[in-house]
Protein backbone atom coordinates (compact mmCIF):
# COMPACT_ATOMS: atom_id res chain seq x y z
CA UNK A 1 0.00 0.00 0.00
CA UNK A 2 1.06 3.59 -0.55
CA UNK A 3 -0.52 4.79 2.68
CA UNK A 4 2.90 5.94 3.85
CA UNK A 5 4.26 6.78 0.41
CA UNK A 6 7.17 8.97 -0.56
CA UNK A 7 7.46 10.51 -4.01
CA UNK A 8 10.97 11.97 -4.10
CA UNK A 9 11.83 14.53 -6.75
CA UNK A 10 15.34 15.11 -8.09
CA UNK A 11 16.73 18.65 -7.84
CA UNK A 12 17.19 18.76 -11.64
CA UNK A 13 13.46 18.12 -12.10
CA UNK A 14 12.60 20.81 -9.56
CA UNK A 15 14.93 23.30 -11.26
CA UNK A 16 13.36 22.48 -14.64
CA UNK A 17 9.86 23.20 -13.30
CA UNK A 18 10.92 26.48 -11.72
CA UNK A 19 12.55 27.62 -14.97
CA UNK A 20 9.58 26.54 -17.09
CA UNK A 21 7.06 28.22 -14.79
CA UNK A 22 8.99 31.50 -15.16
CA UNK A 23 9.09 31.21 -18.97
CA UNK A 24 5.48 30.22 -19.62
CA UNK A 25 2.71 32.83 -19.41
CA UNK A 26 0.21 30.01 -18.84
CA UNK A 27 1.91 29.26 -15.49
CA UNK A 28 1.37 32.75 -14.02
CA UNK A 29 -0.51 32.66 -10.70
CA UNK A 30 -0.61 28.87 -10.69
CA UNK A 31 0.72 26.46 -8.08
CA UNK A 32 2.03 23.05 -9.03
CA UNK A 33 2.75 19.82 -7.21
CA UNK A 34 6.25 18.81 -8.27
CA UNK A 35 6.79 15.17 -7.35
CA UNK A 36 8.83 12.23 -8.51
CA UNK A 37 7.62 9.81 -11.15
CA UNK A 38 6.37 7.16 -8.71
CA UNK A 39 5.45 6.71 -5.07
CA UNK A 40 7.46 4.30 -2.91
CA UNK A 41 7.42 2.99 0.61
CA UNK A 42 10.50 3.77 2.68
CA UNK A 43 11.46 0.10 2.47
CA UNK A 44 11.23 0.17 -1.34
CA UNK A 45 13.38 3.30 -1.50
CA UNK A 46 16.06 1.79 0.73
CA UNK A 47 16.09 -1.40 -1.39
CA UNK A 48 16.49 0.63 -4.60
CA UNK A 49 19.36 2.66 -3.12
CA UNK A 50 21.09 -0.53 -1.95
CA UNK A 51 20.66 -2.08 -5.42
CA UNK A 52 22.07 1.01 -7.18
CA UNK A 53 25.04 0.95 -4.79
CA UNK A 54 25.46 -2.79 -5.30
CA UNK A 55 25.09 -3.40 -1.57
CA UNK A 56 23.43 -6.30 0.18
CA UNK A 57 20.63 -5.16 2.44
CA UNK A 58 19.31 -6.66 5.64
CA UNK A 59 16.26 -4.96 7.11
CA UNK A 60 14.94 -5.37 10.62
CA UNK A 61 11.35 -4.16 10.97
CA UNK A 62 10.73 -2.22 14.17
CA UNK A 63 7.12 -1.68 15.29
CA UNK A 64 6.20 2.01 15.43
CA UNK A 65 5.24 1.66 19.12
CA UNK A 66 8.80 0.57 19.98
CA UNK A 67 10.30 3.31 17.80
CA UNK A 68 8.08 5.90 19.54
CA UNK A 69 9.15 4.63 22.97
CA UNK A 70 12.81 4.81 21.92
CA UNK A 71 12.30 8.37 20.64
CA UNK A 72 10.64 9.42 23.91
CA UNK A 73 13.48 7.90 25.91
CA UNK A 74 16.13 9.48 23.68
CA UNK A 75 14.38 12.85 24.00
CA UNK A 76 14.27 12.53 27.78
CA UNK A 77 17.98 11.72 27.91
CA UNK A 78 19.18 14.40 25.50
CA UNK A 79 17.83 17.48 23.75
CA UNK A 80 20.06 16.58 20.81
CA UNK A 81 18.77 13.02 20.39
CA UNK A 82 19.17 11.71 16.85
CA UNK A 83 15.73 10.06 16.92
CA UNK A 84 12.84 12.51 17.21
CA UNK A 85 9.15 11.66 17.54
CA UNK A 86 8.34 14.25 14.86
CA UNK A 87 10.53 12.31 12.43
CA UNK A 88 8.54 9.16 13.12
CA UNK A 89 5.30 11.04 12.55
CA UNK A 90 6.61 12.29 9.19
CA UNK A 91 7.41 8.71 8.19
CA UNK A 92 3.74 7.81 8.63
CA UNK A 93 2.43 10.63 6.41
CA UNK A 94 1.47 10.09 2.79
CA UNK A 95 3.78 12.22 0.67
CA UNK A 96 2.44 11.14 -2.71
CA UNK A 97 1.17 13.89 -5.02
CA UNK A 98 -0.57 14.26 -8.37
CA UNK A 99 1.72 16.23 -10.68
CA UNK A 100 -0.51 16.05 -13.77
CA UNK A 101 -0.99 19.85 -13.94
CA UNK A 102 2.79 20.32 -14.10
CA UNK A 103 3.00 17.57 -16.73
CA UNK A 104 0.32 19.29 -18.83
CA UNK A 105 1.38 22.93 -18.38
CA UNK A 106 5.17 22.61 -18.06
CA UNK A 107 5.81 19.42 -20.04
CA UNK A 108 7.14 17.96 -16.80
CA UNK A 109 8.39 14.39 -17.12
CA UNK A 110 10.17 13.44 -13.89
CA UNK A 111 13.10 11.07 -13.94
CA UNK A 112 12.73 7.75 -12.19
CA UNK A 113 13.88 7.38 -8.61
CA UNK A 114 16.53 4.91 -9.80
CA UNK A 115 17.92 7.45 -12.27
CA UNK A 116 17.84 10.23 -9.67
CA UNK A 117 19.68 8.10 -7.10
CA UNK A 118 22.24 7.18 -9.75
CA UNK A 119 22.84 10.86 -10.53
CA UNK A 120 23.09 11.73 -6.83
CA UNK A 121 25.62 8.96 -6.21
CA UNK A 122 27.65 10.06 -9.23
CA UNK A 123 27.65 13.66 -7.95
CA UNK A 124 28.78 12.57 -4.49
CA UNK A 125 31.48 10.29 -5.95
CA UNK A 126 32.79 13.16 -8.09
CA UNK A 127 32.85 15.40 -5.02
CA UNK A 128 34.75 12.76 -3.04
CA UNK A 129 37.39 12.73 -5.76
CA UNK A 130 37.62 16.55 -5.79
CA UNK A 131 37.37 18.15 -2.30
CA UNK A 132 36.70 21.57 -3.88
CA UNK A 133 33.54 20.29 -5.53
CA UNK A 134 30.43 20.39 -3.37
CA UNK A 135 27.50 18.12 -4.27
CA UNK A 136 24.17 19.68 -5.08
CA UNK A 137 21.50 17.09 -4.38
Amino acid sequence: SNRHAFQPVHVDDLAYCIAESLKRPSAVNKAYNIAGANAYSLKEMVRIIAAVLGKRLITIPIPISIANAAARLAGALSRRASLQREQLLRLSENKSFDYSDAADDLDYRPMSFEEGIGKAIETMSDAADDPDQRPVI
